[in-house]
């Protein structure tokens, strides 16, 4: 049992970790994004301006303004840059079930995120610091993303794939190998630069810039179920079934 799950782990990270890598451009592009939106917050009164008009957006819509735009922006948005850059513009049947399943999964995920960042600054304070960016990422990586956030999201399309029939035992070495460990290890290369520069704004912005960074995680999350399933191109159906 035990060699089992070590073997699992290690086929896992190296799949994860080969997925990061695949998405290693556009991971860091935006991720150089996010740095430049919190340098403009503090330094360019123009970014400053519109960052208050998207916290002032959140802060009347709540989290169903959470909901609505990290699901247009996780699911609707990364689908459509999906049909324009890796199908040349041509739309499928599979488009339209993954853009509404993406918009479903990320508006939850895009909610979960928000009652964290909530509790998190209720709980260390809400004044950026350099010390307090570093305990909220750290909290943030190493332990709500992989015991919580990646876990679910994993359980979920997992469901998905099997046409809403079957839920993976918690402790199936297979699903860990496959599905669980890969997506913590890309999860990992992807968000932990963008939660450091996320924890780096107050906490009403905070959601307003994970929305920008969800656009290109909804595209990677293909690339995981690519890896999963044997192919070698971010193309493949995030509903594939097994």
């Amino acid at each position: 049992m035990i060699a089992a799950f070590r073997a699992a782990l290690a086929n896992g990270f190296r799949l994860g970790w080969e997925t990061g890598r695949e998405n290693l451009l556009p991971a860091f592009c935006i991720q150089i994004v996010m740095v430049l939106i919190v340098v403009g917050y503090y330094l360019h009164w123009p970014t400053t301006r519109v960052l208050d008009l998207l916290a002032a957006g959140k802060a009347l819509g709540g989290h169903f303004f959470t909901f609505v735009a990290t699901g247009l922006f996780g699911g609707v948005l990364s689908e459509a840059c999906r049909i324009t850059l890796l199908q040349g513009g041509r739309w499928e049947k599979r488009n339209g079930d993954d853009m509404r399943f993406k918009f479903l999964l990320m508006g939850s995920c895009g909610v979960l995120a928000d009652l964290f960042y909530g509790a998190l600054g209720h709980l260390l304070g809400d004044t950026p610091s350099v010390g307090l960016v570093i305990k909220k990422t750290f909290i943030d990586q190493f332990i709500y993303s992989p015991f919580l956030a990646v876990p679910i999201m994993a359980i979920v399309i997992h469901w998905r794939n099997s046409g809403y029939r079957r839920v993976p035992g918690f402790f199936n070495a297979a699903f860990v190998e496959e599905e669980v460990v890969p997506l913590a290890v890309t999860n990992a290369c992807f968000w932990l630069p963008v939660v450091a520069a996320l924890y780096s704004l107050p906490l009403p912005l905070q959601v307003p810039l994970f929305l920008l960074a969800s656009s290109i995680w909804g595209l990677i999350l293909i690339s995981v179920a690519a890896r999963k399933n044997g192919q070698t191109q971010p193309t493949a159906d995030i509903a594939q079934a097994h």
